[in-house]
């Protein structure tokens, strides 16, 4: 009986050191991101089409329709509420790239874009006599937005969309700088994903509570290559439809822009890599715009103030009585309810396992020692192997079996698409040197204009002017210098002299 007893003692004393542990776990771990708080300040961002159809060009050059779409969604990404603390959100941050199209489009006007090609070799495109972007709070609850400010797309990939009048609905989001020593903190990637940009998609939900986060940490911060630009790597996904959403720590504070995601296939070996432009570069444009924002004290996850701070923008919006329907920032949320709560949890089940141990002791010492049942080891059961198919498929992979193309919007094309790889194709008039010929005389085309390359290791595309006299241009209106390669992403486009010659590089089956 006294074995039984130190058997006992022995159980208890390791249960007031795991409780101990316990206890000191949660202290040392007292911050957790408040999910609502920081889902509340985001939101879809969508470009929608008006009385939208599918078109073709006949035998005489007019356009046909193929079948009517009506109203859609054509693509949509994410975003986030920025604004002077107490007023109401008015401002929205996002990335050029999610608002491009409409900029396109002459910010609301006729928007037609290339869909497919059918069967019988008749080239289909999406057109829409307006368009405009949408902000949803929920599936049938919305406001127009309309484009402020943005950067260039190759570069700082920021756009600032403002609303007509501020809104209750959302609150803003404190911004804080980053630094290498939040390299390892934990952030956690907030948005809409969904369906790629510029690809017709069946209708979604857009509430707080259908945005998802993401966790994972921040593993390095990079300047991009040839464009100087910051940009955090994390390992929290980033899918479609997140692009232009928030990447916060666990203070709720926001330290990057969720931008990109590359895939690569190295020797078998599938690499994913996802970046957001840090918040440096937000603050940086943020200022340098005018865009009232909430500057916090620090982004550090462990107790960071969210700051009272404000951007130095003069323009402090229009938003009503301070604080009316706002949700305030949360300063550095500790978690102290969830995790006393689980603390007691935690120490009621072991409390209940000692105690059932030493019954099962006292029960067992009291009868005779049964012969010894004889144990058959149990079979050891191995993990299935996953094939680098599987994984890819798990991670959201490219498109299988893809090539690159450059798809020339002319009607002189036809929107024929033209192979590419890492010998740069031609574009000009030359058709001694040229790839894609345009006729003599069409109008900002030079001879040799501009070459197009593609780097299958990166999946993305290099497009160089070589000297034209009239210019390549990327379709926010930025002029390229001569012999100065500029990288494009699948499914941007550029114009060689004019508007009317546009070209979109892609990736197709």
């Amino acid at each position: 009986m006294k074995k039984v007893f130190k058997r006992a003692g022995a159980l208890f004393t390791a249960f007031i050191v795991t409780l101990a542990s316990a206890f000191s776990f949660f202290a040392m771990n007292a911050v957790a991101l408040d999910a609502d708080y920081v889902r509340r300040g985001v939101v879809c961002v969508v470009f929608f089409l008006k009385n939208a159809k599918i078109v073709y060009q006949d035998n005489s050059g007019n356009l046909k329709v193929n079948q009517e779409l009506g109203d859609l969604n054509m693509g949509h990404g994410s975003g986030f509420f920025v604004g002077n603390p107490g007023e109401e959100a008015q401002y929205i941050v996002t990335n050029h790239h999610v608002v491009a199209d409409f900029i396109n489009a002459k910010e609301g006007e006729t928007y037609i874009t290339y869909y497919n090609t059918t069967n019988s070799g008749v080239d289909l495109y999406v057109a829409a006599t307006s368009c405009e972007m949408r902000i949803y709070y929920d599936s049938s609850n919305y406001d127009v937005a309309y484009v402020d400010c943005y950067g260039d797309q190759n570069k700082v990939d920021i756009a600032v969309l403002r609303l007509r009048k501020p809104t209750s609905q959302r609150h803003t989001l404190p911004i804080a700088t980053i630094s290498d020593s939040n390299v390892s903190e934990t952030v956690y990637t907030v948005g809409y994903p969904g369906v790629a940009d510029n690809t017709l998609s069946a209708e979604s939900k857009y509430g707080v509570e259908d945005s998802t986060v993401h966790k994972g940490s921040i593993s390095r911060i990079v300047y991009e290559q040839g464009k100087g630009v910051e940009r955090a790597s994390t390992d929290a996904l980033i899918n479609p439809g997140n692009s232009g959403g928030p990447l916060v720590n666990e203070a709720g504070q926001v330290v990057g822009i969720n931008t990109n995601s590359i895939i690569r296939n190295n020797n078998n070996q599938i690499q994913r890599e996802d970046y957001a432009i840090t918040s440096n570069e937000i603050i940086r444009f943020l200022e340098k715009n005018n865009i009232p924002f909430e500057k916090a004290e620090s982004s550090s996850s462990n107790g960071g103030s969210t700051g009272s701070d404000t951007g130095t923008g003069s323009d402090t919006g229009t938003g009503s009585d301070a604080g009316t329907g706002t949700t305030p920032a949360p300063a550095a949320n500790n978690g102290n309810g969830d995790n006393t709560m689980l603390i007691i949890i935690i120490a009621c089940s072991a409390g209940v396992v000692v105690i059932g141990v030493i019954i099962a002791l006292i029960v067992v010492s009291s009868k005779k020692k049964a012969a010894p049942a004889v144990q058959t080891p149990a079979p050891q059961m191995q993990a299935p192997q996953q094939s680098v198919g599987q994984t890819v498929g798990a991670m959201q992979q490219p498109r299988a079996q893809t090539k690159a193309v450059i798809r020339s919007m002319s009607m002189q094309h036809n929107g024929k698409a033209f192979p590419v790889g890492k010998a740069p194709v031609g574009i000009g008039r030359n058709t001694a040197t040229c790839v894609i010929v345009y006729a003599e005389g069409t109008a900002g085309v030079s001879g040799n204009h501009c070459t197009v390359s593609f780097d299958s290791a990166t999946g993305l595309f290099t497009v160089t002017d070589v000297g034209s006299s009239y210019g390549t241009f990327l379709m926010g209106g930025q002029k390229l210098a001569p012999n100065t390669p500029v990288t494009l992403h699948p499914g941007e486009s550029f114009y060689v002299g004019d508007k009317q010659n546009v070209l979109r590089v892609e990736l197709e089956r």
